[in-house]
């Protein structure tokens, strides 16, 4: 189905992990830490799963949001404008550092045990991926550059530059 990429704290592997096999028994593909075979640069992996990955999940903990990893992978997903993911284990304020990229997303609380509420948003945004990739007939660049200029023209050869008018 979908590939995503698991962001959250060591210290909370055990919960964390429950919730990952949830998900994995829809049919997804998780990209986690723990999957990185000895001797390979980590940091460098990571940053690749991230970018391949089609959504970016983050579970949010005292532990989470203190960890300078966890930090460094959701201001990678932001500038990657991933579909971001947030989800509570265990209630937390959000600190100012994690603020910006987890503004207006929607949290989804996971204090309790229920794996439901999760599994439900993770199938409702690999939808909602699929549904949009599927009517761009290109591929949008994820930042802006010169790059979206060619991507325009291929789409529509005809196309006009026009200079703006001063106003």
């Amino acid at each position: 189905m979908s590939q995503i990429f698991v962001s959250y704290s060591r210290q909370d592997r055990n919960v964390v992990s429950r919730l990952i096999e949830a998900i994995r028994r829809d049919g997804h593909q998780i990209l986690i830490d723990q999957d990185i075979p000895g001797g390979q640069h980590w940091r460098e992996k990571i940053v690749k799963s991230i970018r391949t990955a089609d959504v970016f999940l983050v579970f949010l903990s005292p532990r989470s949001i203190a960890s300078d990893e966890v930090r460094a992978e959701l201001d990678i997903a932001a500038d990657e404008r991933k579909s971001i993911v947030p989800a509570i284990i265990e209630h937390v304020a959000i600190p100012d550092k994690m603020a910006y990229p987890l503004a207006g997303k929607n949290r989804i609380d996971l204090t309790t045990t229920d794996a439901q509420p999760l599994r439900s948003a993770i199938q409702a945004l690999t939808k909602e991926t699929t549904a949009l990739s599927a009517t761009i007939p290109f591929h949008w660049p994820k930042r802006r550059s010169s790059g979206w200029i060619e991507a325009f023209l291929k789409v529509s050869p005809n196309a006009q530059m026009r200079p703006l008018r001063n106003v």
